[in-house]
């Protein structure tokens, strides 16, 4: 074997060997790492914020793209004037009603007074009749004793003088005294009638009193509806104090103005956006793992991410959460294969990678990113 064949074959043999070596490395490599580009930085919340139930004209917006900003500060700003004008005129409508509502409670006072006082008026006056006619039916008794006796005296002075045995005159005395006893009897008993008819009078004037309390009803009736409108104009008032407090659009989280939608002057609705907030405080690495490379992957592998911007930056962090499903399986129009069309592809595997080292300042929202994840 010439020298030259020897050479070539060690060249060759050398070379089988370090091949052989990096295939061994490269493959040890696999088993140990899952790797992949397809990863991103995502913020763990981006807010598109817009007005809440109020439309209008932008008086002034706050903020510009990239500022800072921190929760409650306001972003933007409508003019409120009709709102404020909307709640001036609800509260003037409640003071009416509620000056309404208060004379009808004055009213219903004064009705009900007058009604105890008439009540109590006729209750003292029935009770003086009541009284009266117990004085006269005593004396219409009385003087029916005092009848009963003349009468026996009148028939007897009648045969004593039909015989003769009594003068005329004390017959007359003894008529006059019967006709005197009758007119008293008669005129006692016109009173006790009158009396009656009295009593049964104040019945009917003591129910047309108690009829008033009808009006009283009818009153308090008005007055609970006054009360349900004035309810109902108090909760609009405090509803139109929102829509003004809404009229200053304030950030709902920390973090930095990604993205203006609207300027001064532009009209909008509560649909509108008007800025895009991004939570850079907060932010993860989303990793679409290929479902080939998942197996052995778990929660609290370590992660190293290197930006696609500048490779010399280096990050770490660990796996939080491997998603239950590949990421086709979340996309708004799913792939249809019931027509029997079907090209194989391997799925992704969505992973949340929390970054643990690193700067994160030098990291941007959507920047690509290769990790490596060790098994």
């Amino acid at each position: 074997m010439n020298k030259k064949v020897k050479i070539a074959l060690g060249i060759l043999i050398f070379g089988l060997i370090l091949f052989g070596f990096v295939a061994y490395k490269w493959l040890k490599y696999r088993e140990i790492y899952a790797t992949t580009n397809a990863a991103f930085i995502r913020s763990e919340q981006i807010s598109r914020i817009n007005f809440k139930r109020v439309a209008g004209r932008i008086s002034k917006i706050y903020v510009e793209e990239g500022e800072t900003v921190k929760k409650g500060d306001i972003i933007a700003e409508i003019n409120a004037e009709v709102y404020r004008l909307k709640k001036k005129g609800l509260i003037h409508k409640v003071k009416s009603l509620q000056s309404e509502m208060l004379s009808l409670e004055h009213k219903i006072s004064k009705i009900k007074n007058e009604i105890n006082i008439n009540i109590e008026k006729l209750k003292k006056e029935e009770k003086a009749l009541r009284e009266e006619k117990k004085a006269l039916n005593a004396k219409i008794n009385e003087v029916n004793a005092q009848l009963t006796q003349v009468k026996k005296d009148y028939k007897r002075y009648k045969n004593l003088y039909q015989k003769g045995a009594v003068s005329e005159n004390s017959f007359e005395d003894i008529a006059t005294k019967l006709k005197v006893l009758k007119n008293k009897k008669d005129s006692l008993e016109y009173n006790l009638s009158s009396i009656d008819y009295e009593i049964s009078a104040f019945q009917e004037r003591m129910q047309l009193i108690k009829e008033n309390k009808k009006v009283i009803a009818e009153l308090k009736s008005k007055k609970e509806s006054l009360k349900e409108k004035i309810n109902g104009l108090q909760a609009e008032i405090e509803d139109t104090k929102n829509l003004i407090s809404y009229t200053k659009l304030k950030a709902p989280i920390q973090g930095v103005v990604g993205k203006k939608f609207a300027n001064a002057g532009t009209v909008v609705n509560s649909e509108t956006p008007i800025v895009s907030i991004v939570d850079t405080r907060h932010i993860y690495a989303e990793v679409l793992l290929e479902e080939t490379k998942i197996n052995g992957v778990d929660k609290g592998d370590k992660v190293y991410i290197t930006p696609d911007a500048n490779s010399e930056q280096k990050y770490e962090g660990v796996v939080r959460e491997i998603y239950p499903a590949s990421a086709a399986t979340y996309a708004l129009i799913p792939r249809d294969i019931t027509a029997g069309e079907f090209t194989e592809v391997a799925q992704r595997i969505p992973i949340k990678v929390s970054i643990t080292n690193g700067d994160i300042g030098l990291l941007r929202i959507g920047m690509g990113v290769d990790v490596e994840i060790k098994r």
